[in-house]
């Protein structure tokens, strides 16, 4: 069954991503920690981890290759694409740390 338990609860709630992170496991928790939480606005090759809504459980680990509507489809390895509906899932993108050449972009740009 497609029932999500946290629905109503997450309807109100300014940031979405700590109140989820207070119902998921230590070892999920652990995995999802520099990520932040997003609905839609993913790119290619954005790293991406789906926490199923109606059990709160990691199901996949993967970077995006295909993005078809409301469909996903994500790379997990080098032999295996798996292809998922973003309703049923929360998904998090990893934060990329910036590289040495974006940060001194950033400071031509300020001088």
């Amino acid at each position: 069954m497609d029932i999500e338990p946290l629905k109503s609860y997450l309807q109100n709630k300014g940031n979405i991503w700590e109140e989820i992170n207070t119902f998921l496991d230590d070892s999920i928790r652990s995995k999802i920690r520099s990520t932040e939480y997003i609905e839609q606005g993913f790119f290619i090759v954005d790293k991406l981890f789906f926490v199923k809504r109606n059990t709160l459980e990691l199901e996949y680990i993967g970077k995006v290759f295909c993005i078809n509507g409301f469909e996903i489809g994500i790379k997990l390895s080098q032999y295996r694409n798996v292809t998922l509906d973003s309703k049923k899932y929360y998904i998090f993108r990893k934060i990329k740390e910036k590289t040495k050449r974006e940060i001194m972009e950033e400071l031509l740009e300020k001088l």
